[in-house]
């Protein structure tokens, strides 16, 4: 999800009227202005680009490519359902996504042959001159950035208002979300063995409990984050063995900018008053903004193997 400006070029071809050579052109250029300055207000100059990417693992590129077709064909089904359409993008259209946000939506970009491409050449036109990673932030060009990840998630569920109430705060960002789906049965294993583990903690507890009371029986564990934990590991190992789910491990991950580093402390501040009223803790990924940076970019870095490359923070 990627929340940006709109490129001034693609407003004026789509929208703006086109002089005729008649006496009408005056009206037009007024009625032009209007456009103009409605889009400058608000969020009428903000624009919201959805993008899926996926990521296989096969033997060789004939195989990844039969996968990334039924993929296509079966995702295409889905959004027809939701009355939308799906586009694949072409290569001049991922570096386009680059460039719009390391250079901005209105920087000119030349179509980029594949001979260009061989030699990767494409990184000139859509990388920024520099990177300059701190401890909370990074910069890049006249711009300051900060990637913030789900630290803490809510015991229930995530309401889907809260992307939003992000998308509402009028701020350039990009909110990307990592799914990495994980084997039944290595899932059934995980699930047991964190069964197994709170059932130790709540016998150690509760021993714990009887011994400071001298021999009289507690149960310490009732209406506990405990039992409610347990709780809710039944009923997940319930869903993967008759219910027929599946379990994943997800990532959530924002990025923002900002002019000045002050802007960028605002708009932080801004996006974890939203996370704390969905009792979700925002961190601000110390010491891993580059990986977090790798992360959150539409190119499939978020395989939890490469360790190098992404930000390894992940919730079932």
């Amino acid at each position: 999800m990627h929340d940006t400006k709109i490129n001034r070029k693609d407003f004026e071809q789509r929208v703006l009227l086109q002089h005729t050579g008649k006496s009408s052109d005056e009206h037009r250029d007024e009625f032009n202005g209007i456009l103009h300055d409605k889009l400058m207000l608000g969020q009428n100059g903000i624009q919201c680009k959805w993008y899926i990417t996926i990521t296989v693992t096969a033997i060789n590129f004939e195989a990844a490519n039969t996968r990334f077709l039924n993929y296509e064909a079966y995702l295409n089904l889905c959004m027809q359902k939701l009355g939308t359409e799906m586009l694949p993008l072409k290569a001049n259209e991922r570096v386009r996504i680059l460039c719009d946000v390391f250079r901005g939506v209105n920087t000119d970009l030349t179509f980029i042959t594949r001979d260009e491409f061989a030699r990767r050449a494409e990184k000139m036109l859509c990388c920024p001159d520099y990177f300059e990673f701190k401890k909370d932030y990074f910069m890049f060009n006249d711009k300051y950035a900060r990637c913030l990840y789900f630290q803490k998630l809510p015991t229930s569920s995530i309401a889907d208002t809260i992307f939003k109430d992000i998308l509402e705060t009028n701020q350039s960002l990009i909110i990307t979300k990592n799914i990495e789906f994980v084997d039944t049965a290595d899932a059934i294993e995980l699930v047991r063995r964190q069964i197994t583990n709170m059932k130790q903690e709540e016998i150690t507890k509760t021993k714990a409990a009887a011994n400071a009371a001298r021999g009289a029986f507690i149960d310490p564990i009732e209406g506990t984050e405990l039992a409610e934990n347990k709780a809710q590991a039944y009923e997940l190992l319930e869903d993967l063995q008759g219910r027929n789910q599946k379990m994943t491990l997800c990532q959530f991950i924002i990025m923002i900018t900002a002019d000045s580093h002050e802007e960028l402390e605002q708009n932080t501040e801004t996006l974890r008053i939203i996370a704390r009223k969905n009792q979700i803790l925002l961190s601000s990924a110390p010491y891993r903004q580059e990986q977090a940076l790798a992360s959150v970019l539409p190119l499939g870095n978020s395989n939890s193997s490469d360790k190098e490359r992404n930000l390894q923070v992940r919730r079932t």
